[in-house]
């Protein structure tokens, strides 16, 4: 789905994706000890229905959380789009308000409290980190994503010795090549670049501790996709 003069989701799209996770919620059945003991006796005798509230905090972390990320990731590509940055810069911007949103929605729907930030959106452009992992205020994570169209090129730019220790996200379509490629250059007798480092750490998407974004294809990042069905 194109963001630029994007409209908004059909009214069927919609439905269909909370549908989904109703289903999932009611295969789930949860029950009255699925509650924690504190849920469980501060609802006895208050006339407080134990599976409602169990449901409701259920589909508040499968549902809303994960779309309250969404839309912050749209947000942040509309505002993209709307510069005049050339289709490549635009393309990893948009990558990286995709991974960040991705991953985001992943934290919601299973409770952790990790949230990945954008540096740029964060008032720092030119930080050398392109997503910070949080918790509590806590950098637990750093990623740095590299979008181009050859995967030698991404090779070479995302083996930059500044972006060692990081987690190096590149397109889906191009991650096997990658680290192929790091892995055949071996040492760089310049010292400006760690290929061993993109070999061990070049990925599809942005992970920690469970959480994981979802993979996207150079081609997407470049036109602004935005599918919605995997929400």
């Amino acid at each position: 789905m194109a963001i630029t003069g994007m409209s908004s989701p059909k009214e069927g799209q919609v439905r269909s994706t909370t549908t989904e996770h109703l289903n999932d919620l009611a295969r789930g059945r949860p029950s009255a000890g699925d509650a924690s003991p504190e849920i469980q006796r501060e609802s006895e005798g208050s006339g407080i229905n134990t599976v409602s509230c169990v449901a409701h905090v259920v589909h508040n972390l499968q549902v809303v959380g994960p779309a309250i990320a969404i839309s912050d990731g749209l947000k942040e590509i509309r505002k993209i789009e709307a510069t005049d940055w050339s289709p490549g810069q635009k393309g990893g911007h948009n990558a990286e308000a995709w991974h960040t949103a991705t991953f985001n929605a992943d934290a919601a729907r299973k409770g952790t409290g990790t949230k990945a930030i954008r540096t740029a959106s964060d008032y720092r452009p030119t930080d050398v980190v392109d997503i910070e992992l949080r918790r509590d205020r806590v950098v637990v994570g750093r990623a740095q994503s590299k979008y181009i169209k050859a995967p030698p090129r991404t090779t070479f730019e995302i083996s930059d010795k500044k972006y060692d220790g990081q987690q190096k996200i590149v397109p889906a379509d191009q991650a096997v090549k990658v680290r192929e490629l790091a892995a055949k250059r071996g040492t760089d007798g310049l010292g400006e670049k760690n290929y061993a480092d993109t070999a061990q750490h070049a990925d599809a998407v942005l992970t920690h501790e469970g959480v994981r974004s979802q993979p996207l294809k150079h081609a997407d990042a470049s036109k602004a996709a935005w599918p919605l069905g995997w929400l």
